[in-house]
């Protein structure tokens, strides 16, 4: 019984697990096997700026450094920024998965927000920056013109809801029942004839009057 002990106590003092990555450019190999051409284009050019402004092992990277990094690319679009910080959390996910890292320092890395401004450039009319209009002249009109028949369908829309809320309102007073059938007469119930001109409530006409001769 005492030698499976001791073996265990004699195993458990080292580490069975095999490394997976012994090098930075091996990681990077790794974390980028299987993916498209065009994404490991990206993320190498990302991912060599960072290893260019740090110039240190991938390893011995604090926060600090990474929001050294980030200030660097202030130069850089809003979604260009958000792209590259975001290749950097996806290859220190990774080595933490792999056991390459104990701790993901990247994991509390904040990406700058990406501002949606497609809409507003519709709506104003400065299109041109617009991906589908560089370069198409005829695109940023296109865009504008849309832009403008949505504003008059949505005011169309608008004017349409007034209209039918006002003739609901109509329906409501004079339908039956409704305020201005009781405000008419609210004695008359609607069984009692309405009398026609010349003839009294009874329906009877009133005798003509007779003229007297002289």
């Amino acid at each position: 019984m005492a030698a499976p002990l001791a073996i265990r106590e004699h195993t458990d003092s080292y580490d069975l697990t095999a490394p997976q990555a012994r090098s930075d450019d091996q990681l990077l190999e790794l974390w980028l096997h299987g993916r498209p051409a065009k994404t490991q284009r990206a993320y190498r050019a990302d991912i060599a700026r960072l290893r260019d402004t740090l110039q240190k092992p991938i390893a011995q990277i604090t926060l600090a450094d990474l929001h050294v990094f980030a200030d660097s690319l202030a130069d850089h679009a809003p979604s260009s920024q958000a792209r590259m910080l975001a290749s950097v959390k996806s290859l220190f996910t990774f080595a933490l998965r792999i056991g390459y890292l104990r701790l993901n320092v990247a994991a509390a890395l904040r990406s700058p927000k990406k501002k949606n401004t497609i809409g507003e450039r519709l709506m104003s009319g400065g299109d041109h920056s617009h991906p589908r209009a560089r370069g198409c002249p005829g695109r940023a009109a296109q865009l504008r013109a849309a832009a403008h028949d949505l504003r008059r369908r949505a005011a169309r829309l608008r004017g349409l809801r007034a209209v039918l809320a006002r003739r609901a309102a109509a329906r409501r007073l004079s339908g039956p029942g409704g305020l201005r059938q009781g405000r008419e007469d609210p004695h008359r119930s609607a069984s009692t004839p309405r009398p026609t001109a010349g003839c009294s409530a009874s329906g009877r006409r009133p005798p003509a009057p007779t003229s007297r001769s002289s």
